[in-house]
């Protein structure tokens, strides 16, 4: 029900479906000299990103024989081998205020508007370069680095992004009434859906979402011993946080799932304190719902840019649920060879399942877990989110603050959060600088700057899986 909204009416860029989408459309279109052209583009993109990504792996390099042409993973590595940058006392590189040499990241910024990865370099500002730096010389925040940081941090950007999210659903009631309509009666003629016959009938969710969740709340109880009131609470939970995961994967292609999830176990540490297994399931049950509710938009995008039917994809993915449980979870299973201990060991170890067994063990005692300044940033966020989502609305989005994108920052690196605007400000200065349109300039980096993001997106994450595969086979 949410695909009509985000892809069809808001049209979110869902950055790296729409990378998908571009590769698939070159690959497949272009006549002549501007096909060829697009193609060399796509090309010289996946090959700059594959490079780069190749010279930072040491270990590789290294077989190669190839040290000296190794880069760094941050190209701030160079400067702290002459002096150490601190804010209030601790150094920039444990506040991870760094600028990755990777460039995929700044490709996925390329793909998305300057308003979102503005917003994005607001909130690390102030997260990373004010916040962070003072409750951490305070004692507040215990510790350095990314998982100490967010700790704290999260709170805050969940609530802005959760107030940002609802009132953007709830400010649009005509959308959602137009998606129920005809679902309890016949439509007049003159309003008569010409997407009736492809986009999925509204009865079906009507019909199966109370099926399913029903089914997810016994298997909850018989499974995890989920008292049944707890397990009912998890259904509105999990529409909420879908929205927050959907708005934050349309604008960055970055889903908040750990956030989330974190969200979920402070609500059941009030709801069921002390109850560490309730705490656990109940985060990861809606956690993975609000990410598959995400990704899966971000899989119908290349579909509704290249003008396939829902149901068609509909199919496709229903396919994949059965082929995927057939092949994961025997998989599973094997791997773990009926010995639970191996998972969190060295062989498994699962490091974000541990900050959720952390938080878990740690939310026993409730609410009184959050620091007052937690609790304040919980306020605070929620009341941000709310009034710049207030301000988009009046403005008819003309407002220069996405209240996702800000909140977002809070639950990311500093480094994420620079690379994408980066990515954003170079293709908006292209845009401002090559106004030649018979430039080379202007073709590669204005008339298809889609397409060399799309290029550099795909060759740096093909090559990540083939550095991963000889380090853990082939170099171990």
């Amino acid at each position: 029900p949410l695909k009509p909204r985000f892809l069809n009416d808001e049209q979110l860029p869902f950055p790296e479906g729409s990378a998908a989408g571009i590769v698939m459309d070159n690959l497949h279109s272009g006549q002549g000299a501007e096909g060829v052209f697009k193609a060399k583009l796509l090309g010289v993109g996946a090959a700059v990103s594959a490079a780069i990504e190749t010279m930072c792996n040491e270990k590789v390099m290294g077989v190669l024989r190839l040290h000296w042409a190794n880069l760094p993973a941050h190209w701030d590595d160079l400067v702290y081998k002459w002096f150490t940058p601190r804010i209030m006392g601790t150094p920039l590189k444990d506040l991870t205020v760094q600028f990755d040499t990777s460039i995929v990241m700044v490709a996925a910024g390329g793909l998305m508007g300057t308003k979102t990865a503005a917003s994005l370099m607001i909130g690390a500002i102030v997260n990373y370069l004010i916040l962070a730096p003072y409750l951490i010389s305070k004692g507040i925040i215990v510790g350095t680095g990314f998982k100490n940081i967010t700790m704290w941090a999260l709170w805050g950007g969940v609530a802005l992004m959760t107030t940002s999210s609802i009132y953007s659903f709830l400010s649009k009631p005509k959308v959602i009434l137009e998606s129920f309509r005809g679902m309890f009666g016949k439509k007049k003629a003159r309003d008569e859906d010409v997407l009736k016959d492809i986009e999925l009938p509204m009865w079906l969710f009507a019909a199966g979402i109370p099926v399913v969740g029903l089914l997810t709340v016994w298997m909850g109880h018989i499974f995890f011993g989920i008292h049944w009131w707890l397990g009912v609470i998890a259904i509105p939970l999990v529409f909420v946080f879908t929205l927050i995961a959907v708005n934050a994967t349309g604008l960055t292609s970055i889903t908040p799932t750990g956030a989330l999830g974190k969200l979920t176990q402070l609500t059941y540490s009030v709801l069921a304190p002390g109850n560490i297994q309730t705490n656990i399931m109940t985060a990861g049950i809606t956690g993975e719902v609000a990410s598959s509710a995400a990704n899966l938009l971000m899989d119908i995008k290349p579909g509704y840019m290249l003008g396939g039917k829902p149901r068609h994809q509909a199919a496709g993915h229903t396919l994949g649920i059965i082929a995927g449980a057939l092949v994961a979870v025997p998989v599973f299973y094997a791997i773990m060879n009926n010995d639970l201990t191996v998972l969190m060991s060295d062989r498994l170890p699962m490091p974000g399942a541990q900050i959720w067994k952390a938080v878990a063990e740690v939310l026993t005692k409730g609410l009184s877990f959050l620091h007052p300044s937690a609790r304040l940033a919980i306020a605070v966020g929620a009341l941000i989110g709310l009034v710049i989502e207030i301000l988009n609305q009046r403005s008819k989005g003309r407002f220069p603050v996405s209240g996702v994108g800000l909140g977002l920052a809070f639950v990311l690196r500093f480094s994420d959060s620079l690379s994408m605007a980066m990515g954003a400000l170079l293709f908006w200065l292209a845009g401002k600088y090559f106004t030649d349109k018979k430039s080379l300039g202007f073709r590669a980096f204005v008339d298809n700057h889609e397409t060399v993001c799309a290029g550099a997106i795909a060759g740096g994450s093909i090559i990540g899986l083939v550095l991963i595969l000889l380090e853990t086979v082939v170099l171990k």
